[in-house]
């Protein structure tokens, strides 16, 4: 509200829908997308009829961990508080180690690269990645090997979506593919909830326990609390908090505001969106 009526009183016409944020002062118009949205932005849509210049600043998502799904954090963690958990035991709550293990990267981009460099320098990851066309510094920086998505997803110990929602990833993982997730493999979505076909993804993992899922994110968001990933023990779903972190909001909050700034001095954005690439 105080920006608001600053820039309003400065003569600037400031508008909020969903997630982007509209800026216009003296007609040099600029769209922030200002949150991680549920649905992909119409990029090219937007800057066509408004004529605006459409920045990014959700590129900070990606401090994923993989712990809920790989040991047993939550059930012991929860036996513990329940008093069910007598003593240590060699063999008491085992997970799965994560060291040299392949790591299979579908959306190489911005968060996808972050993702994979923590991986790959705490755990010593080999990395493999999807995405419909060659990513020459994703493969020099990783010594990153491109796969089709079936090979991917038959070859990979730990898979991590980062892709955003369109046409051409919406139901991405499927029955199709899903039944190719090698033994004990661990498929986590940070991305949006729709990139998997969410029922065929129950399907499989009522006939996989062998497998384990992370979700950040659902369709829809919240899910119910009835529905049937809740009932599954190798199912982590928590509550779209990717980047939530007082680090990460703050300096996406600065993008935002350096976006902004960037715009009106005459720069171009860092983040600025490519059309090309929506």
């Amino acid at each position: 509200p105080l920006l608001k009526s600053n820039l309003l009183r400065n003569g600037t016409d400031l508008a909020f829908e969903t997630d982007l944020l509209y800026l216009d002062v003296t007609n040099r118009r600029i769209g922030v997308k200002t949150t991680s949205p549920q649905y992909t932005l119409d990029v090219q849509g937007v800057a066509r009829v408004t004529d605006l210049e459409i920045t990014n600043n959700t590129f900070q998502v990606g401090n994923v961990t993989l712990d809920g799904t790989t040991g047993t954090i939550s059930t012991s963690a929860q036996e513990t508080r329940e008093g069910a958990w007598k003593g240590w035991e060699p063999k008491g709550y085992l997970g799965t180690s994560l060291k040299n293990l392949k790591l299979g990267v579908i959306g190489p981009g911005r968060i996808g690269t972050e993702f994979t460099k923590m991986c790959q320098g705490a755990f010593n990851h080999q990395v493999f990645y999807y995405s419909r066309s060659i990513k020459e510094d994703f493969e020099r920086c990783f010594q990153a090997q491109r796969l089709e998505l079936n090979e991917l997803m038959k070859s990979c110990d730990i898979i991590s979506l980062h892709c955003p929602l369109t046409n051409e990833t919406k139901n991405l993982l499927n029955k199709e593919n899903l039944h190719l997730l090698k033994k004990n493999a661990i498929l986590i979505n940070t991305a949006r909830g729709e990139v998997i076909d969410q029922d065929d993804l129950v399907d499989i993992l009522r006939r996989r326990n062998d497998l384990k899922v992370g979700l950040d994110v659902t369709t829809p968001e919240p899910l119910d609390n009835a529905h049937e990933l809740f009932k599954l023990k190798n199912v982590i779903i928590t509550p779209h908090i990717g980047s939530a972190t007082t680090t990460a909001r703050t300096e996406m909050g600065n993008i935002v505001c350096k976006s902004i700034k960037d715009h009106f001095s005459g720069r171009t954005p860092k983040f600025k969106i490519s059309y090309e690439n929506h």
